[in-house]
């Protein structure tokens, strides 16, 4: 991604600077070089890193979704009357002494 990012400066500093051509290449150089030390202090993430995060953010958002799902229905289920029937996929009470 830094290699990207870099170019893509590059290119848009040389459409923006028509004059550039001009300067010479020395000068076109030099900016190069400094846009490249700015990119590296910035310490970016490639795309590969970039992209594995966004993965892990959308499993935890899931994983947090289906936990809040089941909050939801153990509350449901702690407000009903005692002798209303158990939910099926709830898991039965630990025994008095397991705790």
């Amino acid at each position: 991604m830094k290699r990207n990012l870099f170019e893509e400066i590059n290119e848009q500093v040389g459409r923006v600077l028509p004059r550039a051509g001009a300067l010479g290449e020395d000068a076109r150089r030099q900016i190069s070089q400094a846009i490249q030390r700015v990119l590296e202090r910035m310490d970016l993430p490639t795309r590969e890193e970039f992209d594995r995060q966004q993965r892990s953010l959308k499993q935890a958002e899931d994983r947090i979704s289906e936990l809040e799902a089941v909050i939801a229905r153990l509350e449901s289920a702690a407000h009903q009357p005692a002798e209303s029937a158990p939910d099926s996929d709830m898991p039965p009470p630990p025994p008095d002494g397991a705790r």
